[in-house]
């Protein structure tokens, strides 16, 4: 029996959960990666490193490069790729891959509940009408989603903001663990605004592109999506599109901005973190996860409508102040891939022993803050503070 086994939706995009889950391949590099479909073209390409196991999905080409496409087959796939033959499963999850069963014991690290099961809505990029109608076909979806949030043995997240919505939405307490950023070098910043995203309409990316014509000013989008041609539209001659970048070149591109700029609500937004780590400031909608990660006038700026006079005037103001590329950094350092890996590898060494569920004596909702204190040689085998500990 493999003694850790790695699960992910779909590597098929290059996202913020795929950056995660690459972070925790590094920290389990020979275990086996799961998925439902793997198109290395679109993802990540380190995880070509590893060994990726896909569904019977993908012998569907098509469903590879349009992942959306399998959406009704994905519940059923997940209980096929059932039971998992391992010690310790851990899953990263935005959509289905909770849902896993194992032989052995699960832990889940939920980024949040599928934004387009629960909040379909904003999804939609605040189209009612187009939300009203899907409702009815969503409500099958939803009762197996609840159902998949009850077979992890636990969960995981990466801020309070998306523990509370896992809490609110499945019932359980998701014990936050921090995800990793890794550290890059400053440089002295040219004369561009950056967004890093996925192309999708609650991610607020026209609001940017408008802002930026307001201004006159240089952007730079790093991103694909269904939204890149009516972007596309909206774009004046200061505007550049670019994807699927090596990790070099968007690291320069961190380094030099003026700042990073999310109009969107994240439940942590991991780009302003990683915009941190290179030194530079980020401009944020004052909503989820960027309440936890930004200090506003210190770390970046916060805005609180989502109108572009309100962005213009937050990505204004962030280019005409100073910023301390140091401080921005130790910000950043609270995000440790090292610490990230370190209590994934505690986790995986002695959850199996004490879960509850699996004849142990039981480690309560919070395994990490409970391992760290029962176990006696955690100071040496865990670098980074605790978990942030939400309370409900």
């Amino acid at each position: 029996m493999t003694p850790v086994v790695l699960a992910h939706d779909y590597l098929t995009q290059r996202g913020g959960a795929e950056r995660v889950f690459l972070s925790m391949a590094r920290a389990f590099p020979h275990s086996q990666l799961l998925t439902t479909l793997y198109e290395p073209a679109q993802t990540y390409e380190e995880f070509a490193a590893h060994e990726v196991v896909p569904s019977v999905l993908q012998r569907v080409a098509p469903f590879r490069r349009r992942f959306k496409a399998a959406l009704p087959l994905y519940p059923l796939t997940i209980r096929l790729m059932s039971p998992v033959a391992t010690r310790m499963l851990i899953s990263s999850s935005t959509a289905f891959a909770h849902g896993l069963d194992s032989t052995g014991c699960h832990v889940a690290y939920v980024h949040s509940p599928p934004h387009w099961l629960w909040e379909s809505e904003r999804y939609a990029g605040g189209e009612r009408r187009l939300a009203a109608r899907a409702r009815p076909l969503l409500a099958p979806f939803r009762r197996a989603d609840l159902r998949a949030a009850q077979r992890p043995h636990a969960l995981l997240t990466n801020s309070t903001y998306s523990a509370g919505k896992i809490l609110a939405t499945y019932g359980r307490v998701a014990e936050v663990l921090p995800p990793p950023v890794r550290p890059r070098r400053a440089a002295t910043p040219d004369d561009f605004f950056l967004v890093v995203s996925r192309l999708l309409p609650y991610k607020g990316v026209h609001r940017v592109v408008e802002a930026a014509a307001q201004l006159g000013a240089r952007l730079v989008v790093v991103g694909e999506g269904p939204e890149r041609p009516a972007l596309g539209r909206l774009a004046g001659p200061g505007v550049e599109f670019r994807s699927r970048l090596p990790e070099a070149e968007l690291d320069c591109l961190y380094a030099t901005c003026l700042a990073v700029v999310v109009a969107g609500e994240e439940d942590l937004g991991l780009v302003a973190i990683e915009a941190n780590a290179a030194g530079r400031p980020a401009v944020c909608l004052a909503r989820g996860g960027a309440l936890e990660t930004i200090v506003h006038g210190v770390t970046g700026l916060l805005f609180e409508e989502e109108r572009v006079e309100a962005v213009a005037t937050a990505m204004a103001a962030a280019a005409a102040r100073p910023w301390d590329a140091r401080r921005l950094q130790r910000h950043a350092s609270g995000w440790s891939e090292e610490a990230f890996a370190s209590w994934l590898r505690l986790l995986a060494e002695e959850f199996p022993r004490w879960c509850g569920r699996c004849g142990g004596p039981g480690l309560g909702p919070r395994p990490l803050r409970t391992l760290r204190s029962i176990t006696g040689d955690h100071g040496r085998r865990v670098a980074g503070p605790d978990p942030v500990e939400k309370t409900a």
